[in-house]
Parts: C-alpha cells; structure tokens; sequence
C-alpha cells in the first residue's frame, strides 16, 4: 500500500515521500513508545503534563534520499527541514504546545493520517553529501532525520462543538424599535400622585408588535408614599383607560430622591406577566400611589415645553378615573423593557464516546463580539457533577437592602442605568446631611441560595458609583460577606477585604476575592439554613456630600478547579486555551498564529475527558458574547 510523509507546522509543509525527498524503502522506523519503570501519574487528571506522565516520547527515524540538481536547491531543501526542527524545539522550550508534526497517511482515503506532535528533531548528513553528484544531480543518499515525538499519535477524527457564551443574565432592552420610550426633553413635574383618587398616565402607540416585561418611569417623592403601582389599559374612543387592567406592575416609591432636590430618578417595576402589546394599537399606563396621601406621594418627571412623543400624551384624574383630564400636553418620563430569554455564560464540553477512551487534547477557542478596548476576561472550569447551572444574580433577584448605619438613605428598588450597555442595577443612596467617618459599614444586599453551589468561588460583582460632588468616588467601597446558619462574616479593610471603582459613573467588575462555600463546617450550621451573600457597602473614607452605591450584577465564578484571568484583553483578541500542553496553557490567537500570551495570572486548568462547563466574565458591557470552538482531538497509543 502507498504511503505519504509529511512534515508540516500548517504554514510549510515537507512531502517526505515524492519529489526532492525520498523516504527509502524500509527505511522508516516506529517503535512503540516505551513505558516508564513508575507510574505516578493519572493522565486523565494530569492532561497537561501527557507526553512525560506514564510513556516516554517516541523516537521516529526516516532514512532519506535527497537530491536536486544544483548544490544550492539542494542546501534550501535541506535548510527547509531544519528551520522545521528548529521551530518545533523553540515552540516546545517555550510552553507553547506542540506546532510542527509528522502526517502518517497509507492511503487515499478521508481520515487515513495519523499525526505526531514532533517535539524536537535533528538531520544528520553523510560527511561527502556536497560532493555526490549522481545522474546530474546533487545527491545526500542517506541522510537520517530522526524525530522526537510525543507518545500518542492524533488520527484526523475530531469533534467540533461551537456555542456562544454571554457574560451576563437578566439583561433587558429597551423597546426602542416599537417606540414605546420617552427620554429626552425632560424639564418639570406633572401633579403629585397618591391615594385612591389622583392618579397619572401616559397614552402609548407601540410602532412594532413587542410582549414588554418591565415599564420605567422618573420621579421624586415627598414623605413615605409606599409602593407605586403602574397598570397597562387598552383605551376608549377618548383615550381613556377601558376596561380590566392588562398588565400590573409595582415596586417601592419610599425611596426615590426627595421631590425638590433636583435628584429625580427612575424606578422600574416588573409586570407579573408579561403583556404584548399589537403595532398601531393605543394603550395607557396608569402610574397610582394608594398607600400615600397629601404629605407622602410621587411627582413623576416631564417635558412641558416642547413634548414630542407622537404615540399619546399625559393624562390624569383627581376622582379615581372616574373623569380624565386631557388638557395638559406634556408627555412623561417613561421606558418599556423586554426581558431577554435566558442566556449563559458558560458551555458544557462533552468528549465525543465514539472516539475511544483514550487521552484527548481539548483545545478551546474564546472570540469576543461587541467588546471594546483592553480589558479583563475571566475564564473558570467545573467538571463532571460538580458544576453548576446558574451561579449568575441579576440584582433585581433581591428587593431588599439592609441597612446599619442610620445615616444613609436607603434604596432598594431597581434602578434604570441610562447608560443602554450595562442594563439596570440596584442603588442605595448616601444621605448629604450626616458626615459619615472612614470604615463605617453603611448596609449591605442579600443574595439569597435556598441550594447553595458548594466548592471555591471568586465573587464577581459589576458595579458603579456616583459621588455627587465628584470629588472622592474611591471612598464608596464594596465587599463580600455572609449570613449562614447562625454564623455571620463582615468584610473588613484590616483583611484587605474592601474595593473600590476606579472612576465615577464607570461600570466595572470588581473581584471581590475569594469565598468556600460552605464558608464552615456543615456541623456548624443550625437547621442548615439558606446560604445569604451579601454585598456590603462600607465607607472607605470621610464621605461628606451625597452619593450613590450601584450594584448591576453578582457572579459566583468557579475557581476550586482552576482559573485564568487575562488582564488587557484587545476587543479583537481570541483567547486559545490547550487542555494538554506544557505550561502556561493560555495563549492568545494572532492572524491564525497561536502565540504566548504576557500578561495571564490565576492557574490554569485541564480539559479532562469528562463532561466540562466552561464559564467566562468579561469587564465589559452587557453586549459582549464570546462564540466557542472546542477542538477534540483524541489521542491513542499507537504500537
């Protein structure tokens, strides 16, 4: 049967048996690998460290005939096989996996090669190859290339699984496409609302069909106005409110900014099922306080001077809607949201059972869409049983906040962020009146796990701050802590436990260190209680004037199996991550061209056979998805 050799690193490829270079007949060698005297190793669970775990590296002789018929044709042939050698031994002192390999092909079928990752290898020539000259041409007549292999060979059969991963959940989008919004031209207040009787409203036209899962509005309170309740109509010939309520939404007024203070701010409720709404059609959404009365109630914000939302107008009612009021032309402060499908941050790698049960090189792609400028990307593993479904917390999953210190203002509603690419978040307010001194634990937000994740996590929190008079941002810090069972931990600056965003008004992920869960013994826990996390908000310096904390969200990202964190990440980078390679096995991807990549800290991780989820966080925007290829390629041991 023919055959075919071939030397090749993907760019240069060296047929071995056709042409210049002949393989003389018999004149290759294979042997089996040898085994070592001790095993010591598992290669399922020391992937990275295969080739020198059980076997030593297999040593592959070719005898060659080479000729061409001038001296220097036949140096730039011989010149071609070292630069390969070269280049495989550099690659491999290095730590960048193996590059250069041998193709073993016996026949003409798909898939009849197996591939040898060439470690390091050498030409040895005859000392008179300059000076046979053999049917006009310059002849080396048996010249040995010896290689240096890694003990398995690869066959060409591989599966590819391709996914695309985000790096955050809960994310919502504005209804920009169907026209249900109106953010711009806001300059005044429409009457103060509260009570069962004096109630306001907005007439909406969606421009596209859309099923909205969240409506926005901006306003001010004055006293404790309770919860606001915002309910979606269809209308009558007039524009009124008709008929039962489509849709029902509430959420807390108590602490919107104090009406007067030009601090207004956006409030967002959630309907308890999501309401679709038909292009063209005109509804209303009617916006009451009953709880509040004429010293506790809201002023939502408006456009009076010049209103240009063509899809209705404000309304109101001083009766219980028994009468509207039509005569004021204004148009609200208002936003609808559609609520994403579920979305993951991580991909589950499944070995293909069809390929064997030997060793297999994993190899995994990570390419950022919709990034922008250098930043960090944080990549962790769990494997077999181990690993989790969900270990995101989008902030509206905890209504509350709790309060310690008496002198701030507490917030505990969603807030909408107007910056569109980092989505809503949670904000709890500083009051401007009271000095608060440095360290001073000002409250915290729970995060509740009715099943806690058990392992070791880094607690990735997406967070901002707003420091009202801009002068010292770096004074509102955050930090990890727990409730469970009757245990409590509270973050402190003396553990180096405390962090801080880098600039106002400028979302960042913060890691917030590490944390066990169970952070004690199961012993220890009475009646084994919910696992509360818990994001504190603590003074890291006098803070004199107002402020706001905001928390987007919360992240659990594994680490009890391995982790890497690149630091500088160009948007247009791929990250490559090789299961079985010498160390470091993160690399970023160049034009197609593996190369090192500088500036990684953590421990990297080994993509085992067994089922693995990857996950990944980029300190970035909410658009940022990362599509994955994972390359598997089993490796067998080929006598």
């Amino acid at each position: 049967m023919a055959y075919t050799l071939k030397l090749s690193d993907g760019v240069t490829t060296i047929d071995l048996t056709t042409g210049s270079l002949i393989a003389r007949e018999g004149g290759i060698q294979m042997p089996p690998p040898e085994a070592k005297a001790e095993f010591t190793s598992n290669p399922f669970f020391d992937g990275d460290r295969l080739s020198s775990s059980r076997y030593k590296n297999r040593v592959i002789t070719i005898n060659l005939k080479i000729s061409d018929t001038t001296l220097p044709n036949l140096r730039d042939e011989i010149r071609a096989l070292n630069q390969l050698l070269n280049d495989a031994e550099k690659r491999n002192l290095k730590g960048r996996g193996a590059k250069v390999y041998l193709e073993y092909q016996w026949g003409v079928a798909a898939g009849s090669s197996v591939y040898y990752d060439v470690v390091r290898g050498s030409l040895s020539m005859p000392p008179n190859f300059a000076n046979v000259l053999l049917n006009q041409k310059y002849t080396v007549a048996n010249a040995k290339l010896e290689l240096i292999c890694k003990p398995y060979g690869r066959y060409t059969n591989q599966d590819i699984a391709a996914a695309t991963l985000e790096n955050t959940q809960g994310q919502y989008f504005e209804s920009a496409d169907a026209g249900l919004y109106y953010l711009t031209g806001e300059d005044n207040v429409v009457m103060s609302t509260y009570g069962a009787l004096r109630w306001t409203a907005q007439q909406i036209t969606p421009i596209a069909d859309k099923t909205v899962t969240h409506v926005a509005i901006k306003a001010g309170n004055l006293g404790a106005p309770g919860d606001i309740t915002i309910e979606l109509f269809g209308v009558d010939g007039a524009g009124d409110p008709l008929g039962a309520a489509l849709g029902t939404a509430t959420v807390s007024g108590d602490n919107l900014p104090l009406h007067g203070d030009a601090l207004y701010d956006w409030i967002v409720a959630k309907f308890a099922v999501p309401v679709a709404l038909t292009n063209g059609t005109q509804y209303v959404f009617v916006v009451k306080a009953l709880a509040g009365d004429a010293a506790n109630y809201i002023v939502p914000r408006c456009d009076r001077t010049a209103p240009a939302y063509a899809g209705g107008q404000y309304i109101y009612t001083t009766d219980g809607g028994t009468t509207w009021g039509h005569g004021d032309a204004y148009d609200l402060m208002f936003q609808f949201f559609e609520e994403a499908s579920i979305q993951m941050n991580y991909q589950d790698v499944a070995a293909a059972s069809a390929n064997g049960d030997g060793p297999a090189r994993l190899f995994l792609e990570l390419t950022p869409t919709g990034a922008a400028g250098d930043k960090r990307t944080w990549v962790g593993k769990r494997s077999g049983t181990g690993y989790d479904d969900d270990l995101w917390k989008d902030v509206t999953d905890s209504p509350v906040y709790v309060p310690i210190y008496a002198g701030t203002q507490n917030g505990s509603y969603p807030t909408f962020i107007e910056d569109e690419a980092n989505g809503m978040g949670q904000r709890v307010y500083i009051n401007e009146n009271v000095a608060i001194v440095t360290d001073t634990v000002l409250g915290y937000m729970p995060f509740t796990f009715t099943t806690p994740p058990r392992g070791r996590f880094r607690v990735l929190v997406k967070a901002r701050v707003h420091d009202f008079d801009g002068a010292n941002p770096e004074y509102f810090g955050y930090g990890v802590g727990w409730s469970y069972g009757d245990r409590e931990y509270v973050p402190t600056r003396v553990n180096g436990e405390l962090y801080y965003c880098a600039a106002e008004d400028a979302p960042e992920v913060l890691d917030l260190g590490l944390l066990n869960l169970p952070p004690i013994a199961d012993s220890e826990v009475i009646n084994m209680a919910s696992f509360e996390l818990r994001i504190y908000f603590i003074a890291l310096g006098a803070i004199t004037n107002r402020g706001a904390f905001d928390i987007i969200s919360v992240f659990l990202l594994p680490a009890d199996e391995g982790i890497v964190i690149v630091d500088d990440v160009p948007a247009a980078d791929v990250l490559a991550i090789d299961g079985i390679s010498d160390r470091p096995n993160v690399y970023f991807s160049v034009g197609g061209e593996v190369v090192e990549y500088p500036n990684k800290t953590g421990y990297p991780f080994t993509l085992g056979r067994e089922i693995t989820r990857i996950y990944v966080c980029r300190d970035d925007g909410r658009d940022v998805t990362f599509s994955s290829e994972v390359h598997y390629q089993p490796q067998f041991l080929l006598s």
